[in-house]
């Protein structure tokens, strides 16, 4: 039987690496040029949208860019010559990128830079490096080897920009860096999983299984993640808000109201347990959106499916950098299934979703203020907002559950300490106290920390 959180039935089988309890702590120098690293992309403004481990970028939509601005780094005058400094392999002043493939090789095969080399890097750009000291000794307890890799990675991608004798900052609002982009949003990827273990003894103490996967940003910041770009088992109902992102960028394309009225038609009927749409009636399309997330209609869901079109949502989530993110199959109930139900199976990862999420609350496209304002009418309170009310010092902004027999999981916004985030939980066998729990301790490791 499934509840108002009902999605999707299909099950994407994903072989999942075990969660393990061996942790050791980073050696120093590598700690002190990996927080230099924060400092650094910090500083740039460089928190991209994060949809795959290796990203295809496109020049039109993959600059790195937090809301409007696009942050560039200018291309570079002829580099001094300095032993310690990466070699470029082209001769001219050109930014010089390695592949991502060089990037993603181990610590073996490429060892990290030495602090002199990625140091004067970071310090060439008017920053200089944090100490240890900054990062409490629990968590430095808490990275394992296997995350260690990840902040080699990110070391090495940023110490092998070519470094000009002044490097120069320039913000440009249309013109996108390609090469530069592609090249740090590797690098910040994985240095954020670097940055992630805390998750890992999170998930294991409230009960959660190894293909959990969660995903945690701060609205305006940085992210951390725990198999965050593994497809979910079943997307459920979750798959609701991709929807209601291409529907809204529907409405501002084609100057078409909320108040317009649409039909519900009977294939579409299937079970709802907190719905109140009936077919062959019509609705102003605000009342199927708000119904669609804050009930989790089905009807409504099916009905929206058939208004947009499958290709349309796709194109919209691809448009938008969504590349694992698909809409391919209606809704179902407990035993009824929709007329012309689709092809293949929906497809989500927690990291899209919750970037989904962050772009609605960071308002960056017409009508995610009507989104907000939906999410905050959730019926189903039983996971995430559970969780934030057990919460020390946490808000709860608005939420989006969704469940089916092969996965429950929720993606809320709220605020901790009076800063925006959003926290993204999904399992394959969880239990709703066991996504509730992982919510409260996320949410208080953030306030006893102050940030992620």
């Amino acid at each position: 039987m499934q509840s108002a959180r009902t999605g999707d039935q299909g099950k994407v089988k994903i072989a999942q690496p075990s969660l393990s309890s061996n942790h050791s702590a980073p050696a120093s120098k590598l700690t002190r040029v990996g927080l230099a690293a924060t400092v650094f992309l910090g500083v740039l403004g460089l928190l991209p949208v994060r949809t795959a481990p290796n990203p295809l970028v496109s020049a039109s939509d993959r600059s790195i860019m937090i809301g409007q601005p696009t942050y560039a780094i200018a291309p570079p005058r002829q580099p001094q010559k300095n032993k310690n400094q990466v070699k470029s392999k082209s001769p001219d002043s050109s930014p010089v990128i390695s592949k991502t493939d060089q990037v993603a090789t181990t610590a073996e095969h490429n060892p990290v830079p030495n602090e002199n080399e990625a140091g004067q890097l970071l310090i060439s750009m008017g920053l200089s490096l944090v100490t240890e000291d900054t990062i409490p000794n629990h968590y430095q307890d808490l990275i394992s080897s296997q995350l260690q890799i990840f902040w080699q990675r990110s070391l090495l991608a940023i110490s092998s920009l070519t470094q000009p004798a002044k490097p120069k900052l320039v913000i440009n609002t249309t013109i996108p860096v390609v090469h530069n982009s592609v090249f740090l949003n590797q690098a910040v990827y994985d240095w954020e999983i670097g940055r992630s273990g805390f998750l890992i003894p999170i998930a294991q103490q409230s009960g959660l299984s190894a293909n959990a996967t969660i995903t945690v940003c701060r609205v305006y910041g940085s992210c951390r993640r725990m198999n965050g770009d593994r497809l979910m088992p079943d997307p459920a109902s979750l798959i609701k808000v991709p929807v209601a992102v291409a529907l809204m960028q529907k409405l501002n394309e084609q100057n078409i109201g909320l108040s317009t009225k649409i039909k519900v038609d009977a294939g579409n009927f299937t079970e709802d347990r907190l719905g109140t749409i009936s077919y062959g009636q019509e609705y102003t399309l605000h009342t199927l959106l708000t119904e669609m997330i804050a009930s989790s209609s089905n009807i409504a869901t099916n009905q929206l499916i058939d208004y947009l079109g499958s290709d349309y949502i796709n194109q919209v989530l691809q448009q938008r950098g969504f590349a694992d993110s698909e809409v391919n199959f209606k809704l179902m109930g407990d035993q009824i299934m929709p007329a012309n139900p689709g092809k293949s199976r929906n497809q989500l990862t927690s990291d899209e979703l919750t970037q989904m999420m962050v772009q609605i609350y960071r308002q960056e496209h017409a009508g995610d203020r009507v989104l907000a304002k939906s999410l905050r009418l959730q019926r189903d309170r039983a996971l995430g907002f559970d969780g934030v009310k057990k919460a020390k010092a946490a808000r709860w902004v608005g939420e989006k559950t969704g469940q089916t027999s092969k996965a429950l999981g929720t993606t809320v916004a709220l605020e901790v300490k009076g800063r925006p985030y959003v926290i993204t939980v999904v399992d394959s066998t969880g239990s709703d106290a066991a996504i509730s729990q992982c919510v409260t301790l996320i949410a208080n490791h953030i306030a006893d920390r102050g940030h992620l």
